[in-house]
């Protein structure tokens, strides 16, 4: 690797380093689908506090992240001060699970707030533009010079990825003068998966961003209609062949302009905006509509055939249509905005059909919008053996306790998060997470056994027998010389009962082994009625 000197900002002070141990550089290595590497001409898009971005990556190689390397800018390339980045690792929402319709961070896997990095300018020879997804801010050519960041996580905060798994990497840069100076996170000229999201601090409400509107084209459109529904002029600007044509399966008029070529890749946005009268003072009707070319049609018509679906063309597969009015002519001036989500169609319209009206000028203003991804690399060591190993300590704060007992059932039975690092889930060292690492732990905290492994497999898997059937009449559970009805036996109350002691429980959560009847391995946990708090026991003999 190339050495240079750059600024690694300590708080408010200046280390000179050597990049041997700061910067990366193509070629050295990463640990993510491929790196997102920053686009000399696209965006810095505001990621200044209460501003949060976020980007996804898949994990190439299982192991621990130490680093990650990002690249960042300054709104009018006045350069402020940050005191910190706030960063996270986040769970993939997929889109066809997410209630946005797009894919988003999900659960929270690691927050960190850094105050130490590495970081190197760089002055390309092009100017870049400055974005704000939330004001919709949009100033081309507002900058020149850019910086990479690279951060490099303390062990603690070291994260352990599976390969062929999807995260999300959130930043939010504090910075000391808010008002003076805004930092954004630079695009990408690489994309993958699905496109960068924005969210503000407090409302993690995640809105898909895409590349934003510079040039879009604008067309002109007029009609006239008479009281008996009689086409009496029309036309528009840079519209396809004679104009307005009528489609008589369906009664509309329809003027179309073309946009772009098709892709699947990015997404057509539309504002349309029109005036429109009553020509007499006779009763009026209109129905006004966007509609488009389908992904059909641009794939039944090879990119040579530069012509939108004409009248007598199966219209039902071949345009697609959403009403954005329908009713009484009202003299005015209206406005509406649209979407395509799912491609860019090559053609766009607007229809009318109807009597007695008169539009003298509107417009469509419309554009492709391409994806916006986000420049960032993640890096880290390769899979160890033993390093950074501590089984027993599931919960990961530096000790062996109750509260990794707790992690660990949790885990295990109840639905909870799972151990920062698989192998300080294995206790005894088998490879295997399973019970009885849950009884090993028991035995080394509260009846002096043997201490945890100091080494296991780098990622261990759970190896717990499927929980059977707890239908009534497939299980038969005994409970302290009790035999209830056929069935689970939670909610059978029990009480514990020592020299002058007396507390009553509810059993509310049964693991069995796998053998239907409660016995020996089995997990219950109990609710107190007394204390109003859960606790578990580990059936040693009924």
């Amino acid at each position: 690797m190339i050495k240079k000197i750059v600024f690694v900002t300590m708080g408010l002070s200046l280390l000179l380093v050597s990049s041997m141990f700061a910067d990366w550089l193509p070629g050295d290595g990463h640990k993510m689908h491929f790196p997102q590497l920053p686009d000399e001409t696209g965006w810095a898009v505001n990621a200044t506090q209460p501003m949060i971005l976020a980007d996804d990556w898949q994990c190439s190689e299982t192991g621990w992240i130490k680093d990650f390397h990002f690249w960042g800018a300054w709104k009018n390339g006045l350069e402020g001060q940050i005191q910190s980045f706030v960063l996270s690792i986040h769970d993939d929402i997929p889109a066809d699970q997410s209630p946005t319709g797009w894919s988003m961070p999900g659960n929270t896997l690691r927050e960190i707030e850094i105050f130490d990095w590495a970081v190197v300018p760089i002055d390309p020879p092009t100017l870049e533009g400055w974005y704000d997804p939330a004001s919709g801010e949009i100033i081309p050519d507002d900058h020149q010079a850019y910086w990479q960041y690279n951060v490099f996580l303390p062990e603690a905060d070291w994260f352990w990825q599976e390969q062929g798994t999807i995260y999300w990497f959130n930043i939010s840069a504090i910075v000391a003068d808010p008002s003076g100076t805004t930092w954004g996170w630079k695009s990408s000229v690489d994309h993958f998966n699905d496109d960068a999201v924005w969210a503000t601090w407090g409302n993690l409400n995640w809105i898909e961003m895409y590349e934003p509107w510079t040039d879009p084209r604008v067309n002109d459109f007029f009609i006239t209609v008479d009281p008996v529904g009689t086409f009496l002029g029309g036309g528009g600007s840079d519209a396809y062949g004679q104009g307005w044509y009528y489609y008589p399966n369906s009664e509309w008029w329809n003027i179309w302009f073309y946009d772009h070529p098709f892709t699947y890749d990015n997404r057509k946005v539309a504002h349309i905006e029109y005036d429109i009268f009553p020509l007499t003072p006779e009763p009026s009707f209109v129905e006004i509509a966007v509609n488009w070319s389908t992904d059909f049609w641009s794939l039944d018509h090879p990119p040579g055939d530069s012509f939108p679906p004409l009248p007598g063309e199966d219209e039902a597969l071949y345009i697609g249509r959403e009403i954005l009015y329908a009713g009484e002519v009202v003299p005015g001036h209206y406005t509406f905005d649209w979407t395509w989500p799912d491609y860019n169609p090559e053609w766009v319209s607007i229809d009318v059909r109807g009597f007695n009206f008169e539009i003298p000028g509107g417009f469509i203003r419309h554009d492709c919008n391409a994806s916006l991804d986000l420049s960032f690399v993640v890096t880290g060591g390769a899979p160890d053996t033993c390093d950074n190993q501590y089984p027993g300590d599931v919960n990961n704060d530096g000790t062996i306790g109750i509260n990794d007992i707790t992690y660990l059932v949790n885990w295990l039975y109840m639905g909870g998060a799972a151990p920062p690092v698989m192998a300080n889930a294995d206790p005894n060292g088998d490879c295997c997470i399973d019970i009885d690492d849950i009884v090993y732990l028991i035995d080394f905290v509260y009846k002096g056994g043997p201490p945890p492994v100091a080494c296991t497999c780098v990622n261990p898997p759970v190896c717990m027998t499927p929980s059977p059937d707890h239908t009534f009449g497939k299980v038969r559970s005994f409970m302290d010389g009790f035999i209830p009805a056929m069935g689970d036996p939670s909610g059978h109350p029990v009480e514990e009962l020592w020299p002058n002691y007396h507390e009553q429980m509810l059993v509310d959560f049964w693991n069995d082994d796998g053998d239907g009847v409660l016995t020996r391995n089995d997990v219950l946990r109990f609710w107190s009625i007394t204390y109003n708090a859960p606790s578990y026991a580990f059936v040693e003999e009924v």
